[in-house]
């Protein structure tokens, strides 16, 4: 199948702040405007159906307290494991929180704009890492929020070829944010 139909550049939005909260903890934060309605985007937030298009496999129980579990598929057979996850608030279709034990916690914030038709996200991710691996995340998210864009435009990802297709790309974003913090 392959990915020939996805923008591969990651170069469309402008990068996410990232702010180091102490010596153990880095706050990763994203805004995106998207020309689709805010169903859309919570249904590629919260469906199965929805973030295997441009995220990771899912698993959840969409209610506070029920689990959110993420398995990435962008890495070799051997690495996908699942991270666990539960939620902390929810509040559909606007606002979910979640933890997870790869990412720390994540948030994601929906409004409406231009009359409904767009959607305007807010992303925060206080990820248990600083430094370098921090970096590699605010660049592993860009990527991902870029492939959010082609999954509602109805696109799919094809994970097996993902590192081919989409990882020289996310070395140049990873370099831009390095470039950020020099």
């Amino acid at each position: 199948m392959g990915n020939a139909n996805l923008n591969k550049e990651l170069g469309r939005y402008g990068l996410g702040a990232v702010e180091q909260i102490d010596d153990e903890r880095t706050a990763l934060n994203f805004e995106r405007s998207y020309p689709h309605p805010v169903q859309d985007v919570w249904a590629a937030l919260t469906t199965a159906e929805g973030t295997i298009a441009w995220l990771a496999q899912s698993d959840a129980s969409l209610k506070v307290g029920g689990h959110f579990d993420l398995r990435w598929l962008n890495v070799a057979d051997a690495d996908r494991q699942w991270w666990n996850g539960r939620i902390l608030q929810i509040e559909p279709p606007r606002l979910l929180v979640y933890t997870n034990s790869a990412h720390g916690l994540l948030r994601w914030e929906l409004d409406a704009d231009d009359g409904g038709r767009r959607c305007r996200l807010k992303f925060s991710n206080v990820v248990n890492a600083v430094g370098e691996t921090a970096l590699m995340s605010a660049a592993g998210w860009h990527a991902h929020l870029d492939h959010l864009r082609e999954a509602l435009d109805g696109k799919v990802m094809d994970w097996p070829h993902w590192w081919h297709d989409f990882y020289p790309a996310w070395e140049a974003i990873h370099a831009e944010y390095i470039k950020t913090k020099a």
